[in-house]
């Protein structure tokens, strides 16, 4: 493509080979495209204001920012203004908040030039109007100021036209200055400050500010650029502080003591999790750990006798980083004497009403940028669910005892009956909470409090035997707002012989996060006697993520995730020919690279049920964005959506007007399509003879032909899209390596999309970046082999030896694969860089394949010569 040299700052992603646009290239294009009279023209050439600088319109590499830093630099230096002066001693200084205030009553073209005043900020932007008269906009702490400078003002106080001359060229957009003036409204109702002296830059700025700042790794890395550019952010951080604030300020009117308790010890406790661990000098041999929760030590102040006391501060656990977790995370925990389990819900109900009120008037008032809320959504009484009889109303049956020593194994039978997979660690904790994320979690988009969990769910708590259930349970609740935990809190166990007793009972369950230790310090502690205390605690960052509707944790953490801030740097990205160092990328955002936090955006057929479902949940999970269609898009159901991160759409894969119009959307609200995963799929077993030709032909318009179309358009969706690329996933079987009885007209399709995807994978140009994979399943715990089935209509007598069926129905439930684990396996084969053409997931289809290649292996050398021997002769070639 040409493009004109001097109008290359427009696009310049297509010229980066040559040196960043001057300052003529901006004017010739505003020139030439808006000014229609030559006294505009006039005024614009002489401006002294560069409203972008040339650099903040393409990506600039560390090469190119260092010489926009020199070029400064040196500007400054010859101007005489490359100093950084102690603050000059002013009278009547004040913020712009404060100035806009005060004055906030004068009328259009009032002014009070006898009021003279000071106000300090960074210059935002600059206009000229004149040779004579310039407007800037100021900035402090997140409030504008339009400044005035009219030199026929200035001139009165001696300033001369050189050094108003010499100030309007050395201003830039980002510099701190000061500015003394009196209070003036323009005619146009602007409240402004008008100079009375030519404004003193304080700090200079040496790198050009960013107009516009998208990408988010980018952001994150910068995030003091990042509140610069993007309001939001300053507002996110402001509401976060708003937040911390009132609660303190809640507890504090309740008589609560804040205290601080500490963070490294030499054990971890108050919570089953994995620690950080660590060592001192100080104590050599000593294993010592970051704190997982300030519960131990906040009781033992409460055992000392200070009957209320909270902590607002860090803790850390050694685990995962997703959406919604970050191993550092800020949290709030308080301890009240004789408070029992209704007064911490009856506190909880108001703090949170109370919270909800107070980001409205915030963001009536000052924070605009926050998201609008019903306060009357969060008014009390907030509503409840019991666990155990909620779990049971949905399984449709009673939970067997859950004290017995074989509960676990008569709970493990439940998930084979409902073909809900096992947990990674399979305890009786973790059980019955998968079980109350899947049937109960779902229940709690209202603030909702679940209420008395199993006894093994909460062993600091105290607990009980309902008599309705007949179980043992814990006198504690949870909050749940928009199905996310929001605070927890129960009645703290206080009896020596049973918190042993308890700390025992889940030494059973040992696993990673599960140390399985009694924490004997704290069992001879009470023996000193803790009186009846509720205890609460809540995550400071997923509570700040629901008022300001972050989509992810990092959002409301000042420097990101531990990812973001243990990269914190300069990241590494390859160019055409070379690595090179990123800085800001800047003005309009390209996306050159993924990296990790960025998210993608993930287009996926078949969501309803099985794989696909499972991995829109786990690309949320992820902090990605999820497409998810299906035929009936409104019965979708997932976790933690919202609209920035989650878009559901009708999708027939037979129907092409439905593939053109949900791409469409999908790029329309998201921009681009990082990943395709062509999942839905047709099941239908049944000996060939038994099968109908609407069977056969349905069998390969949505297996083979419907996965084509839809290949098709997400190639030329990631071709044309800027970047280009993109990864396609088809999702074959183990069945399209070979063959099973009663499937061979699935086996067909599916082979099909093998060879149809290998070819495919052979056309596309390196440049294009398109990577495909066939992801080949075995046996899954899914609907696949249940009821999304279809069988013959008719069986054939010849074949009583075969009946697809029963077999089917013997092997429901029974299969060797998780459907969460392969999504999460389809999830990390999507973001390689190079992920592999085919792939084989679970250990039965390993071993199918292996078994195939060792029997092509051996039959083709078995008739080696009759293959050679077809040649042409030698002597005739």
């Amino acid at each position: 493509m040409n493009s004109n040299p001097g109008l290359r700052f427009l696009r310049p992603y297509l010229c980066k080979g040559f040196a960043a646009s001057r300052r003529s290239a901006h004017l010739n294009f505003h020139t030439t495209t808006t000014l229609k009279n030559k006294k505009r023209d006039r005024e614009i050439r002489k401006s002294f204001v560069r409203p972008v600088a040339a650099a903040a319109l393409g990506a600039p590499t560390v090469e190119e920012n260092g010489n926009q830093i020199d070029r400064r630099v040196r500007e400054l230096k010859d101007g005489g203004a490359l100093v950084f002066p102690r603050m000059p001693k002013e009278f009547s200084v004040t913020s712009c908040n404060d100035f806009l205030k005060q004055f906030e009553y004068m009328r259009p073209g009032e002014r009070h030039d006898d009021r003279i005043l000071t106000l300090r900020g960074r210059v935002h932007s600059s206009r000229l109007a004149s040779t004579s008269l310039a407007f800037f906009d100021i900035v402090q702490d997140g409030i504008p100021v339009q400044v005035v400078c009219d030199f026929s003002k200035l001139g009165l106080s001696g300033a001369q036209k050189s050094d108003f001359r010499k100030f309007c060229r050395m201003v830039r957009r980002g510099d701190i200055i000061s500015v003394s003036g009196g209070p003036y409204r323009t005619h146009r109702g602007e409240l402004s400050i008008s100079a009375t002296d030519i404004p003193i830059i304080l700090t200079p700025n040496l790198s050009p500010i960013p107009v516009r700042l998208e990408h988010r790794e980018t952001r994150i890395r910068n995030r003091h650029v990042d509140l610069l550019v993007n309001p939001q952010v300053a507002d996110t951080m402001r509401a976060r502080f708003h937040i911390i604030q009132y609660i303190r300020e809640f507890l504090l009117k309740d008589d609560f003591l804040e205290v601080q308790t500490p963070i490294v010890s030499e054990g971890a406790s108050g919570a089953i999790a994995r620690p950080f661990t660590t060592t001192s000098t100080e104590l050599l041999g000593k294993e010592l750990s970051l704190r997982v929760s300030p519960e131990i030590w906040l009781k033992r102040l409460v055992i000392g006798g200070l009957d209320r006391v909270f902590e607002i501060g860090p803790a850390f656990r050694n685990e995962g980083l997703d959406a919604t977790h970050n191993p550092e995370f800020t949290t709030c925990e308080f301890y009240k004497s004789f408070a029992d389990l209704e007064e911490l819900i009856s506190m909880t109900e108001a703090m949170v009403y109370g919270l909800a009120e107070h980001i409205v008037a915030l963001r009536s008032l000052r924070l605009n940028s926050l998201p609008q809320l019903d306060p009357n959504f969060f008014k009390a009484p907030f509503k409840r669910i019991d666990f155990v009889p909620a779990l049971e109303s949905a399984l449709g049956e009673s939970l067997p005892d859950l004290a017995t020593q074989d509960a676990e194994e008569q709970i493990k039978t439940l998930f084979l009956k409902y073909s809900i997979p096992l947990p990674v660690s399979p305890t009786l904790p973790r059980l019955l909470d998968k079980l109350s994320s899947v049937y109960i979690e779902p229940q709690c988009n209202q603030p909702t409090f679940i209420m008395h969990h199993p006894a093994c769910l909460a062993p600091l708590s105290k607990s009980f035997l309902d008599p309705t259930t007949n179980q043992v349970l814990s006198a504690r609740a949870e909050l749940f707002i928009q199905h996310r935990e929001i605070a927890n809190m129960y009645e703290e166990e206080n009896s020596p012989f049973e918190q042993r007793a308890k700390f025992i009972q889940q030494s059973q369950w040992k696993d990673e996060e599960n140390s399985g230790t009694v924490d004997e310090s704290y069992v001879k502690a009470l023996t000193y006697g803790l009186p009846p205390t509720g205890g609460w605690g809540c995550g400071i960052d997923r509570l700040c993520m629901f008022f300001t509707n972050a989509v992810r944790i990092s959002d409301v953490l000042p420097f990101g995730s531990l990812r973001n801030v243990v990269s914190v740097g300069q990241a590494k990205i390859i160019s055409a020919d070379k690595t090179v160092d990123r800085e800001l990328q800047v003005g309009v955002e390209t996306w050159a690279y993924h990296h990790p936090t960025m998210p993608r955006v993930f287009f996926i057929t078949g969501t309803s049920t099985g794989f696909g479902s499972h991995l829109v949940q786990e690309v949320i999970h992820r902090g990605d964005i999820a497409v998810a269609t299906a035929r009936k898009p409104e019965a979708l159901k997932f976790k933690g959506t919202n609209d920035k991160n989650y878009l559901p759409l009708k999708l027939d894969v037979t129907s092409s007007a439905d593939i053109a119009s949900s791409f469409k959307s999908a790029v329309d609200k998201f921009g681009r399509i990082d990943v395709v995963v062509n999942n839905a799929g047709y099941g239908l077993a049944g000996v060939f003879e038994e099968l109908t030709d609407q069977q056969i032909k349905t069998q390969m318009d949505v297996n083979f032909f419907g996965l084509m179309a839809v290949t098709k358009k997400a190639m030329e969706t990631m071709r044309e899209q800027k970047p280009s690329g993109g990864v396609i996933q088809n999702v074959t079987s183990i069945g399209g390596q070979r063959g099973v009885p009663t499937f061979s007209i699935y086996c067909a399709s599916k082979w099909a999309v093998e060879g149809f995807t290998e070819s495919i994978s052979k056309e596309v140009k390196p440049e294009w970046g398109i990577k495909f994979t066939c992801i080949e399943p075995g046996g899954f715990r899914t609907d696949w082999a249940g009821r999304s089935m279809e069988f013959p209509e008719k069986r054939h007598p010849a074949y009583d030896h075969l009946d697809a069926k029963k077999a089917m129905g013997k092997r429901h439930g029974t299969q060797v694969g998780d459907p969460i684990k392969g999504s999460k396996a389809m999830y990390e084969l999507a973001i390689m860089d190079d992920p592999p053409l085919r792939i084989v997931l679970g250990s039965d289809a390993y071993n199918a394949i292996n078994e195939k290649i060792k029997l092509y292996s051996e039959n083709y050398k078995k008739y080696e010569d009759i293959s050679t021997s077809t040649d042409v002769d030698e002597s005739e070639k």
